[in-house]
């Protein structure tokens, strides 16, 4: 089997996985009313995370009309427990793997808000709140067709104005935030793990911490995986220049920045994380690296969360 083919493979397998059981509404399905803030407008569909505590936490799915995009993009928010409107809270935005959704990280496949609450309550993370955006399988890059019609299954549109010029204020108007780069992170998944990168790095100003897991990277060696999305992501040396990972740490100020790096043994894109990993050291730039047993998928990443969540 190829590379190319078994990086296809493995995100099949994600997709099949992220689709399971992605019930739109959640457990109770409960409607609540349709709001219009400023220029988006949204829905959302509130539950709570543990029907077991005094204190639960909730979670809402929000369905927002991106003018960005010019379509209605989902977008889900985990709610600590005791969430207090006049308490200042840190806000962790996640960004799903290739062929997930905002339906992904709570109460299916990943399960996050359950690590949360537990951590939580337990003291060993303070109470954060959660975001999971639908950005598609955008990368979170702002594509055009006319940049390169063939995306190779990624989804072109404005996808990174949606999510830095429309999510974020909106968090920060809605929800009682730090709204500063201090108390705002950012992590993701593989596909999600370039996009992490891909928006901490542009935006050093608005994200302070970077979680990338198991990235989807390219340094163009022949362990290059997912050939067609590389060419596309990087049509020209100017696209390249504004998208790739390792060039980025090159050209930003990132002394400010601190990031996470981790990838599991029998991951096939161990190698090229462990290149980035020393890429960065060489740039002066603050970054961990860790490498735990365990593939591409949703039980590595499962048994890991709890180290992430402490890295915030």
């Amino acid at each position: 089997m190829s590379n190319e083919t078994l990086f296809y493979s493995v995100h099949i397998l994600l997709l099949l996985l992220a689709l399971t059981g992605c019930g739109g509404n959640g457990a109770n399905g409960t409607r609540v009313m349709t709001t219009a803030h400023s220029s988006t407008s949204f829905a959302s569909t509130s539950l709570s995370s543990s029907s077991r505590d005094s204190a639960s936490s909730n979670i809402s799915y929000h369905h927002v009309a991106s003018k960005a995009l010019g379509k209605n993009m989902g977008l889900a928010i985990y709610l600590p427990p005791d969430y207090n409107p006049t308490h200042r809270y840190p806000v962790l935005y996640i960004m799903y793997g290739y062929g997930g959704s905002e339906y992904s990280m709570f109460n299916n496949f990943m399960s996050v808000n359950r690590t949360a609450d537990r951590m939580i309550a337990e003291g060993s993370m303070q109470p954060t709140i959660l975001v999971v955006p639908d950005y598609a399988n955008s990368f979170a890059v702002n594509s055009t067709i006319a940049q390169n019609p063939d995306s190779s299954g990624g989804t072109i549109g404005l996808y990174e104005d949606y999510l830095i010029k429309e999510v974020i204020p909106y968090i920060d108007q809605n929800f009682s935030t730090g709204n500063d780069r201090t108390t705002r992170f950012i992590e993701g998944y593989s596909m999600g793990g370039f996009a992490a990168l891909y928006l901490g790095f542009n935006y050093p100003e608005l994200f302070s911490k970077i979680g990338a897991h198991s990235s989807a990277l390219w340094d163009y060696s022949s362990s290059d995986m997912f050939i067609g999305q590389r060419n596309w992501l990087y049509t020209n040396s100017e696209l390249r220049a504004r998208r790739d990972p390792f060039l980025l740490a090159q050209s930003r100020d990132l002394r400010n920045t601190d990031i996470y790096l981790d990838v599991g043994t029998n991951d096939p894109l161990l190698g090229v994380n462990q290149r980035f990993y020393q890429h960065l050291l060489k740039q002066g730039i603050r970054v961990q690296w860790h490498s735990n047993m365990g593939g591409h998928s949703a039980d590595y990443w499962s048994a890991n969360t709890e180290n992430y969540f402490r890295f915030y």
